[in-house]
């Protein structure tokens, strides 16, 4: 599918107008490009607070808890500070009771986000106008302006994406990055001597 990445302000309502455990996992994937079934695997042990880095070993399907999408999605991801409440305040609701991170109303992982797509995330986007996109689109959120911000290497950023290299990366998401589109003198002549 062609990917529809958020942009800041859009990404800074949707994280102003959810609430609860909801609005952490939209932080979540914002903020860490992981996938929406790598976070519902996640386990609180998988959360180290003191390194501040996340552990990506499993996803979750409509067939259950297993491995990664690849052998490459197996990676740890940066805790960035702007993500830190977030885990804080969904830690308050679910550690200590539950081993995942995210639980369903019958206290078990949920299995896929049909779960709460047309509970949450739509009216959500359609509260606040905007067109409908999947919440797998926060990965290609992160992406772009993880890209974008000039800040990391492509390689830590395909990394934490769980890719081996940074191909995907610019086929993916060169396009959505300003910097990359080159201004170019229009005047010039390749003839001219």
């Amino acid at each position: 599918a062609d990917i529809q990445p958020f942009t800041k302000e859009e990404t800074t309502l949707l994280l102003e107008f959810s609430s609860g455990w909801f609005r952490n996992l939209v932080a979540l994937l914002a903020y860490t490009g992981m996938r929406t079934g790598e976070a519902l695997a996640l386990k609180w042990s998988d959360i180290d607070f003191k390194e501040k880095e996340i552990h990506i070993q499993r996803g979750i399907n409509e067939f259950g808890l297993g491995k990664t999408k690849t052998v490459g999605s197996v990676r740890y991801v940066p805790i960035f500070d702007s993500l830190l409440p977030y885990l804080k305040a969904q830690h308050e609701m679910t550690a200590g009771e539950y081993e995942f991170v995210f639980i369903s109303k019958l206290g078990t992982p949920f299995r896929k986000t049909l779960d709460f797509n047309a509970s949450l995330w739509k009216p959500l986007l359609k509260s606040l106008g905007m067109k409908h996109r999947r919440l797998y689109d926060l990965r290609h959120t992160f992406a772009t302006n993880m890209l974008g911000s000039g800040q990391f290497s492509a390689m830590q950023i395909a990394r934490w994406l769980g890719h081996t290299n940074t191909q995907m990366l610019f086929t993916t998401y060169a396009r959505y990055i300003k910097s990359e589109r080159i201004e170019i003198d229009k005047s010039f002549d390749l003839f001219e001597i």
